[in-house]
C-alpha cells in the first residue's frame, strides 16, 4: 500500500509541472466528442433532408391499399408520386418520374390479404384444437407487391411461407 501512495505522489508531481500535458490530458478527449458531434449531425442533416422519390400505383380500392399507401406517405422518407400505371408500363413511368423505387399495389389486394389471414388464423385456431382444420385455400394468392427499383426487380410478399415464387424479371428490369 505504501509503494501505491509513493507512486500516486510522484505521477501527481509530474503531471503539476507539465503544465502543457495537463492540459492535453482534459482538453483533448472534450475536443474529440465535439468533432465527432458536428461531423454525426452533418451526416444525420444530409440524409433527414434528402427524401427518396417513390412512385406509387395503388390499383387496390380496398382499406389495406389505402393504409399502405397513407402509412408510406406519413413516413416521411419519400417523396411520393402517385400514378394509376399497369404493370407493363410502371418501369417507363418510374423513368418519367425520375423515381427511385416504385411500388405497384394489385387490384383485389385488400380482399386477398383478408383472405390470407383468415386463412391462417383458422390454421393457428386448428393446431390449438379450437376449431377444425380448413381445407387447402382456395386458389388463395398472397397478392403480392411489387416494388421495382432502377436497377432490380423483387416481389414482397406479405406472408412469404404461402407465397408462390416471384416472377422473373423482364428485360428492362435488370437483376
Amino acid at each position: 500500500m505504501i509503494k501505491l501512495w509513493a507512486c500516486l505522489k510522484k505521477d501527481i508531481r509530474i503531471i503539476s509541472r507539465d503544465k502543457v500535458g495537463l492540459a492535453l490530458l482534459f482538453l483533448m478527449p472534450i475536443i474529440l466528442v465535439v468533432v465527432i458531434t458536428s461531423v454525426q449531425n452533418s451526416a444525420f442533416e444530409v440524409v433527414n433532408d434528402n427524401k427518396i422519390k417513390l412512385l406509387l400505383s395503388n390499383h387496390d380500392e380496398g382499406r389495406l391499399g389505402q393504409a399502405l399507401a397513407k402509412a408510406i406517405e406519413q413516413m416521411g422518407l419519400f417523396e411520393m408520386h402517385q400514378a394509376k400505371t399497369d404493370e407493363k408500363d410502371f418501369s417507363d413511368a418510374l423513368f418519367a418520374h425520375d423515381a427511385m423505387v416504385g411500388i405497384l399495389i394489385p387490384s383485389g389486394f385488400s380482399q386477398k390479404e383478408q383472405t390470407q389471414a383468415d386463412h391462417l388464423v383458422n390454421l393457428a385456431l386448428a393446431d390449438l384444437g379450437l376449431n377444425e382444420r380448413p381445407t387447402q385455400a382456395n386458389g388463395v394468392d398472397s397478392g403480392a407487391i411489387t416494388i421495382t427499383t432502377i436497377r432490380c426487380c423483387k416481389n414482397l410478399f406479405v406472408f412469404p411461407s404461402t407465397a408462390s415464387s416471384p416472377p422473373d424479371c423482364k428485360a428492362s428490369k435488370a437483376n
